[in-house]
C-alpha cells in the first residue's frame, strides 16, 4: 500500500513539473503573454490583416500569443479601454474622436485607457447591390431589404449618420416594406448572392473580401453618395474626399463617391512601454509581409501614414519611442 502511495506522489510530482515546463518559455524561464486583438466581422479586411500582424508578433516576440477576435470599432474601443478580454483593437479615427469628446456612442462613458500604435489605411463605407437591382442612390434604400453589417460598430454609426443627412432611418426603410438586418460580412455576401437582401453594406479598404467573392458569380455595382451629403459629415472627422478607386470591384469602371474614415490600431494604455515598443518595431520591420499578403491595404502600410494627422499625445509611449527612433515623430 505504501509503495502505491509513493508511486502516486511521484506521478503527481512529474506531472506538476511537466505542466510548469509547458507554461514557461524554455531556457529563458519567462511566462507566456496572452493578448487579444479586436477586429471587425468575419469577412472583413481588419480580420484578415490582423491574422498576418498577429503572426508577425508571435514570430518575433518570444512568449507572446495573440488571439484574433471579431469585433467592431466602437466595441473595440470599449473593450481595449477595459483591458481584460481585449488588449488591442482596430478602430476608426471618428470613433476615437467621439470617445475623447464624449459624443456619438460615448456620451456618458469615460474612455481614458486607449492609446494608438499606428494609423493605417482609409476605409470606405460601401453599398453593394446586384447590377440589375434598379437601386441607384441612397434614397432608393427605402422599402428594400438591407444588410447593415454588425450592430454597434463604427461602420454602422457612419451608416446611421449618412442616412440621417439623407432624411432617412432604419424605421423609414422598414415602414415602406423593407427590412434592415445585421451580421458579419460573410453572411451579408451570401444573402446578397442568394437574393435574400437587396443591398449589403460594410467598411472596405478599399474592397471588402467577402463582397469580392460575390462578384465571381454575380455582377454587382457600388451605390454612390452625393457629395453635398458627404460634406455635411466632415464635423465628425470623416473623410469626404476619398472615392472608392476605380477597379476595386470587377465591374467598377470609375471612382465611386463614398464616406471614408481612417483606421487605426490601438492598445490598452496599461500595457508596458517595452512591450508596445517591441510590437510596433516588429510590425514595421516586417511590413513587407503585410504588403505581400494584403496588397490593396498593404500599400498604405508606411511609418509616415502611421503618424499622419494625429497628435503624438494619442500614441502609446512605446510606439512614440519607436517612431522617434526612426525619425517620423518629434
Amino acid at each position: 500500500m505504501e509503495m502505491k502511495k509513493n508511486l502516486l506522489v511521484s506521478i503527481i510530482l512529474v506531472l506538476s513539473a511537466f505542466l510548469v515546463a509547458c507554461g514557461s518559455n524554455g531556457a529563458t524561464g519567462g511566462s507566456s503573454k496572452n493578448m487579444s486583438i479586436g477586429t471587425a466581422p468575419l469577412g472583413s479586411g481588419w480580420y484578415n490583416v490582423s491574422i498576418t500582424v498577429a503572426d508577425i508578433w508571435m514570430d518575433n516576440i518570444e512568449g507572446l500569443n495573440v488571439n484574433v477576435l471579431e469585433g467592431g470599432s466602437i466595441g473595440n474601443l470599449r473593450s481595449v479601454n477595459e483591458g481584460k478580454d481585449m488588449h488591442l483593437g482596430w478602430a476608426y479615427t471618428p470613433d476615437l474622436m467621439d470617445a475623447v469628446n464624449k459624443q456619438g456612442s460615448f456620451e456618458s462613458e469615460e474612455i481614458s485607457k486607449v492609446s494608438t500604435i499606428a494609423l493605417s489605411y482609409p476605409v470606405y463605407l460601401t453599398f453593394v447591390t446586384s447590377a440589375n437591382s434598379g437601386i441607384e442612390k441612397i434614397e432608393d434604400l427605402v422599402g428594400k431589404k438591407v444588410h447593415a453589417g454588425a450592430q454597434g460598430t463604427g461602420s454602422e454609426l457612419a451608416l446611421q449618420r449618412l442616412l440621417e443627412v439623407h432624411g432617412l432611418s432604419y424605421e423609414e426603410i422598414e415602414a415602406a416594406g423593407g427590412k434592415v438586418s445585421f451580421g458579419n460580412y460573410s453572411d451579408a455576401a451570401t444573402q446578397l448572392q442568394d437574393g435574400i437582401v437587396d443591398v449589403a453594406i460594410g467598411g472596405g479598404a478599399p474592397d471588402i473580401p467577402a463582397f469580392k467573392e460575390v462578384e465571381t458569380l454575380n455582377s454587382i455595382k457600388i451605390i454612390p453618395v452625393d457629395q453635398s451629403k458627404l460634406d455635411q459629415l466632415t464635423e465628425f472627422g470623416y473623410r469626404t474626399d476619398l472615392p472608392i478607386p476605380a477597379g476595386t470591384y470587377k465591374d467598377q469602371a470609375e471612382d465611386v463617391s463614398a464616406l471614408a474614415y481612417q483606421s487605426m490600431i490601438n492598445v490598452n494604455s496599461d500595457i508596458s512601454e517595452e512591450e508596445v515598443y517591441q510590437m510596433t518595431k516588429s510590425m514595421w520591420e516586417n511590413a513587407d509581409t503585410i504588403v505581400k499578403d494584403h496588397p490593396s491595404r498593404g500599400s498604405y502600410f508606411t511609418t509616415e501614414v502611421a503618424v499622419e494627422g494625429l497628435d503624438s499625445s494619442y500614441f502609446h509611449p512605446g510606439a512614440v519611442k519607436y517612431y522617434q527612433e526612426i525619425g517620423v515623430m518629434e
